[in-house]
């Protein structure tokens, strides 16, 4: 046995709350990176309030008319589930701006985003060992992997209510075979929560 390998077993965690092999200093640095994420994504809701809210009005009134709930769902669903490398919460507050209510927003919205999750984890785990996956996503799997490994569903959880790309983790997730159930109570619990919070912070820097 290695001297890495015996060092996390005689010291799983900073915390004997926090799961196995995570650390107070994870936590830490993950919530420190968080914070500048969201303080920069109000920054820049705040610039384009002051100079494009009545044309994000207008955009989010076409939206709605010709998209309305569906369109919304639709646009969380192909970005999370094909690990596409667009900003979700856009189409979100135009949703809202357009005229749909937060809690409308916030259903269509997660329950896209946890649909497209659950077909990432599919997928997933019927291509994730192919010679196709490999070429494509490879240079990524050992670092994925790694964290997936150590964190668990902690890794979903943080996925889903984080910047970090939720798609890559249900895919990953897929590809070691987690729990399926696990996964989903773990995307359930989050996603939804997760379009809230965003939500309210572009609106609220879009309305200052």
């Amino acid at each position: 046995m290695d001297e890495n390998r015996s060092d996390t077993e005689e010291h799983p965690s900073d915390d004997p709350g926090l799961p196995m092999g995570i650390k107070r200093a994870d936590l830490r640095l993950l919530m420190l990176h968080t914070g500048i994420s969201l303080l920069l994504i109000f920054g820049v809701a705040v610039m384009i309030g002051i100079h494009y809210r009545p044309e994000i009005h207008s955009l989010g009134a076409a939206f709605v008319k010709n998209f309305a709930g569906w369109g919304l769902f639709l646009c969380f669903f192909t970005m999370d589930a094909f690990m596409l490398p667009i900003p979700q919460d856009p189409f979100s507050v135009l949703a809202y701006e357009g005229g749909m209510s937060f809690s409308h927003v916030v259903l269509w919205a997660g329950t896209g985003s946890v649909v497209g999750g659950v077909l990432a984890y599919w997928m997933g785990s019927v291509v994730g060992r192919t010679e196709w996956f490999e070429q494509r996503f490879g240079k990524h799997r050992e670092s994925g992997e790694f964290f997936m490994e150590k964190w668990g569903v902690w890794a979903v959880v943080v996925a889903g209510l984080t910047p970090f790309p939720y798609s890559v983790f249900c895919w990953l997730g897929g590809v070691l075979r987690m729990n399926v159930w696990v996964f989903l109570i773990g995307s359930l619990a989050t996603r939804y929560i997760r379009v809230a919070i965003y939500l309210s912070i572009i609106n609220g820097g879009l309305g200052l």
